[in-house]
């Protein structure tokens, strides 16, 4: 008998249009979503055998929006979207550049050196879109392509600092920074609090079936670079099943090694999107039509990477909470603290109640004071937990003092973020997606931009959007996919 979890709207991967959809148990315990277009037939995509976690999710999604709300029918995108945004996001991305100075066999953006810069008027104008959608105040990352690649990085610093935003991050493979020996000194200078820097893998063969280069000594050199400067850095890590999955302990390790540099751990799934042509023998496949691509494997879910950490850290499931007020199944968060032992959670009694009160009626605006230091959030905190003694002690060590707000603790979040495709992607957690990113094609979520929206324009001009596909109905024939 199947158990209908939650009712939802997707996209027909065909035609484009918005379809019903639903999260559903089988035989075995087995999740399906299955999308339901009448042109086109019945999609069924295997999310594995976790029925527990999914009804645990969207147990915790329905507390989520009994205090947080949904957005209704509110669109917040001013037309500057080809989707409807319920929410203000708690980060917003913005892409400077399609250039890079790399090749990668994986990347969601098609990014190689011959692409080209965006221009300062189109980089400002974006910036605006933002404001117009999110507000001032709003942690921004530049993203690309790879920024670095770029000689007026400056301008654009003075640029987001001059119109009001919060944090600023730069994402990057960690190149420039391991050979110009004072760059990481000039983004200090700039006004850049932070760097998203590609990772990976401890094993320098991962890394090479994944970026199509050894990048191992670049990464060991773009880390000691920030350390001069005090710069933090997030380690992003696409995991690859099979590859580079069991490297969760030894990447912990390496934040462990370095503490005050390595403030966080981002670990995502690595997605069939972009480019994907990632070939486990260690070569790369031409792609695009050209050959044959190998089968990739089954994209790793959040319970399944969530199993990954539990099982390589001893860092539990129960001690992950969500990021802002998204959908729990998109991004999920533990905070632990630096010990002579390693790390542990900061708060390893901690609950959903006792966390949801900490981030108040807008998680995501928390979100944003927690960037800026112990002076703006502590109002926040304070009107949020309504003074409760126990959470305040032991929440308020692990802020920081600076404007930088991690620079000077000794910790490590763990973020867990698996993207969605155009095998699951879900429109209700598009609409209320904590990260928003501000591209030549609209203000929109990550995964819905990667996911439907660029592989329709690889390389699209200013004004490109894609047109919002319409409501549709039920259907009959039935496909599967892994």
């Amino acid at each position: 008998m199947t158990e209908i979890l939650k009712e939802t709207r997707s996209i027909c991967s065909v035609c484009g249009e918005i379809v019903p959809a639903t999260y559903e148990v089988r035989e075995n315990e087995q999740v399906f979503f299955s999308r339901s277009c009448p042109a086109h037939g019945v999609v069924d995509t295997d999310l594995g055998y976790h029925a527990a976690y999914y009804r645990k999710s969207f147990d915790i999604e329905k507390i989520m929006i009994e205090r947080y709300g949904d957005g209704g029918n509110t669109d917040i995108s001013k037309g500057l979207s080809p989707f409807p945004l319920r929410k203000p996001a708690g980060l917003a991305i913005l892409e400077v550049t399609e250039r890079c100075n790399l090749t990668c066999p994986m990347c969601y953006a098609y990014s190689s050196p011959a692409e080209r810069d965006y221009s300062l008027e189109e980089i400002e104008t974006r910036l605006d879109q933002l404001i117009a959608v999110e507000g001032k105040g709003i942690s921004l990352q530049i993203s690309g392509g790879e920024p670095s690649v770029r000689k007026d990085l400056d301008k654009i610093a003075a640029m987001v600092k001059r119109k009001g935003f919060g944090q600023l991050e730069m994402v990057s493979n960690g190149i420039r920074l391991a050979r110009e020996p004072d760059f990481a000194e000039k983004l200090v200078e700039w006004g850049f609090t932070s760097v998203y820097l590609q990772f990976d893998s401890t094993r320098p063969e991962d890394i090479f079936k994944l970026r199509g280069e050894d990048l191992w000594d670049v990464r060991v050199k773009a880390i000691a670079a920030l350390e001069r400067v005090k710069l933090p850095s997030t380690l992003a890590v696409s995991l690859y099943d099979g590859l580079n999955s069991d490297q969760i302990q030894q990447i912990v390790h390496f934040a462990w090694e370095h503490p005050g540099t390595v403030c966080a751990i981002a670990f995502q799934a690595a997605t069939p999107f972009g480019r994907f042509e990632v070939n486990n023998s260690g070569t790369k496949t031409k792609g695009h039509g050209q050959t044959e691509q190998p089968k990739a494997p089954r994209k790793l879910r959040m319970p399944e990477i969530l199993k990954l950490i539990e099982e390589q850290t001893g860092v539990s499931e129960d001690l992950f909470f969500p990021v802002g007020e998204g959908s729990p199944l998109c991004n999920t968060f533990s905070l632990l603290k630096y010990t002579k032992e390693g790390y542990k959670p900061i708060a390893p009694n901690f609950t959903l109640k006792e966390f949801m009160e900490v981030m108040g009626p807008r998680p995501n605006m928390t979100l944003r004071m927690l960037t800026r230091g112990r002076a703006a959030v502590l109002p926040q905190i304070v009107s949020n937990i309504g003074g409760s003694l126990k959470l305040m002690k032991t929440l308020w060590p692990h802020i920081g003092t600076d404007p930088s707000f991690w620079t000077s603790r000794k910790t490590l979040t763990l973020f867990v973020k698996p993207f969605m495709d155009e095998s699951d992607i879900d429109m209700s957690r598009i609409e209320r997606c904590c990260f928003h990113n501000a591209s030549p094609r609209g203000v929109m979520s990550f995964c819905a931009l990667n996911a439907k929206v660029r592989p329709a324009q690889p390389h699209a001009d200013e004004k490109a959007f894609i047109p919002l596909a319409r409501r549709v109905s039920t259907s009959s024939s039935r496909a599967t996919t892994g």
